[in-house]
C-alpha cells in the first residue's frame, strides 16, 4: 500500500477491490479506533459474528475484549482493532501468497496507526507478522514496525476454552510491562 495517511489507507481498505479476498460474496469488515492508540489488536480474517457486528471483533468475543482492555486499564475507545484481512469470505482459506499481502498491509496498517502496544490475536497474525504459530509466539515480546507486540489468544479461542484465559492475562501483562 502506498498510503501515506490513516485516513488514506482507511479509505482504501474500504473501497480497492485489489485486497485479498475481495470478491462478490466477501463481506468487507473495516478497521476502528483512534490513531496512536493506547493498543492495537489485530486479529486474524473476520467471522460471520465479526461480519455480522461490521467489526474485526464481533459479538460475545467483543465483549471478552472490552473486558481484557478494562483489566490492563485501557477503554475500549482507546484501542485500534483490525483484522489481517478486510474482508469475511465464507469457505476461503488464505494461501502463503494472500497471507504475505495481508501482512504488507497490516504492516503499513501499524505503522500509521502508530499504536503504543500491538495484541497480535490467534495464529494468523503471529503467522503473518512473526513468521511463527501463537504457541511459539506467546511468552515473549515482540516488536513490529517498532511496536512492543505479544501473541495471545482470540477471545473467540478463550471463550471456547477458559482453561486458557490464564495465559491471556500473562500475555496482557506482559504487554503493559515497561521496557528495559
Amino acid at each position: 500500500p502506498s498510503q501515506d495517511t490513516l485516513a488514506e489507507l482507511q479509505q482504501w481498505l474500504s473501497s480497492s477491490v485489489d485486497l485479498p479476498f475481495a470478491g462478490t460474496a466477501a463481506r468487507r469488515v473495516l478497521p476502528h479506533g483512534p490513531e496512536n492508540a493506547a493498543v492495537m489488536l489485530l486479529t486474524d480474517a473476520p467471522t460471520l459474528e465479526d461480519a455480522s457486528a461490521g467489526q474485526p471483533i464481533g459479538g460475545d468475543s467483543w465483549l471478552l475484549a472490552i473486558r481484557m482492555l478494562a483489566a490492563i486499564g485501557i477503554k475500549a475507545n482507546e484501542a485500534y482493532s483490525a483484522s489481517l484481512s478486510s474482508f469475511y469470505a465464507p469457505g476461503s482459506r488464505m494461501g502463503e501468497k494472500d497471507r504475505e499481502a495481508c501482512a504488507e498491509v497490516a504492516r503499513r496498517h501499524i505503522a500509521l496507526v502508530k499504536p503504543k502496544r500491538l495484541v497480535l490475536l490467534g495464529d494468523g497474525p503471529c503467522v503473518a507478522l512473526l513468521g511463527k504459530r501463537l504457541v511459539a509466539a506467546r511468552g515473549k515480546v515482540h516488536h513490529v514496525e517498532g511496536v512492543r507486540a505479544v501473541a495471545t489468544f482470540h477471545p473467540r479461542q478463550l471463550i471456547q476454552n477458559s482453561a486458557n484465559k490464564a495465559y491471556a492475562w500473562k500475555d496482557l501483562l506482559l504487554l503493559m510491562e515497561d521496557d528495559a
